[in-house]
Formats: structure tokens, C-alpha cells, sequence
């Protein structure tokens, strides 16, 4: 299994959901956008926890992560949320399991 790219996705309170920083150039196409629309920034029962998805031919692993503003500081909306998502190529003999909780 080989890291194929590194997405940082964030919340933006004007946007929504998008990916911020990608590497390598060109590896996020249009397509590939669509498929993981749902682990950019997933709902909040799934944040602060590691997430895993197979899809295609390659394996998305992230860990979308909440940080609330503390009293007297404040991001916009009162939250910064974020992911890390790191894009592995799946080959025939790795078995993908669920993590454990």
C-alpha cells in the first residue's frame, strides 16, 4: 500500500466543505471530488475519530477533527474543523478493516 497524495480539507463558513491544500497537483479530479463529498467534513457524530473508506482502487484514511473556540477566543462560527485525509493505493493482497473503537 503507497501513499498516492495528501489532502487538507476544512470547513469554510462562506463555502462549506472543500479541500484547501492538495498534493500532488492534479490527483483530485472533479470525479473523485464527488465520491468523497461525505469524509471531507462528515457529520458530527464522526468527528475525533479516525475515518476509513475503500474506494476504487485506493483507500481514503482521515481524522476530521472539531476544535471549539474557548471562552473569549472565537473562530468564525465558533469552530475550526478540519481533516487530514491520506490517499493509499489498495493492492490485492491488503485486507481493509474496520478500525476499532
Amino acid at each position: 500500500m503507497g501513499l498516492d497524495a495528501v489532502l487538507f480539507c476544512e470547513f469554510d463558513v462562506d463555502k462549506g466543505p472543500i479541500v484547501s491544500h492538495h498534493h500532488p497537483p492534479g490527483y483530485l479530479t472533479p470525479e473523485l471530488l464527488q465520491a468523497l463529498q461525505h469524509i471531507i467534513i462528515p457529520r458530527p457524530m464522526l468527528y475525533n475519530r479516525p475515518l476509513c473508506v475503500a474506494l476504487g482502487g485506493g483507500v481514503f484514511v482521515g481524522h476530521p477533527v472539531c476544535l471549539r473556540a474557548a471562552e473569549g477566543r472565537a473562530y468564525k462560527r465558533n469552530e475550526l474543523i478540519f481533516n487530514l485525509i491520506l490517499c493509499l493505493s489498495k493492492t490485492p493482497e491488503v485486507e481493509v478493516r474496520p478500525f476499532a473503537t
